[in-house]
């Protein structure tokens, strides 16, 4: 399966939002398999340096390729998992 990261801040209200999309997301029986590893970026700064592509936070990242930045509403989320759950079959 591809792994998927998403950068956010801690103090973030997009972070925040998108991190609850993803739990709710990963509630579902079709979603709860998918893994999304969350990065802080000033936390975790030294993980960061691999994805310089972008500029606004949250950023999602497939297999450390920039997939979406900035306001993460749950239905591009779904629309992620839905094509990572296409792919691993």
């Amino acid at each position: 399966m591809k792994e998927i990261q998403l950068i956010t801040l801690k103090l973030c209200p997009y972070c925040k939002k998108a991190k609850r999309h993803l739990k709710q997301l990963q509630k579902e029986e079709k979603y709860k398999d998918i893994k999304v590893q969350i990065i802080d970026e000033k936390k975790e700064s030294h993980l960061v340096k691999d994805y310089n592509d972008y500029y606004y936070v949250p950023a999602l990242y497939v297999d450390k390729v920039k997939y979406h930045e900035g306001v993460l509403s749950i239905e591009i989320l779904k629309k992620l998992f839905d094509e990572v759950i296409d792919e691993a079959f």
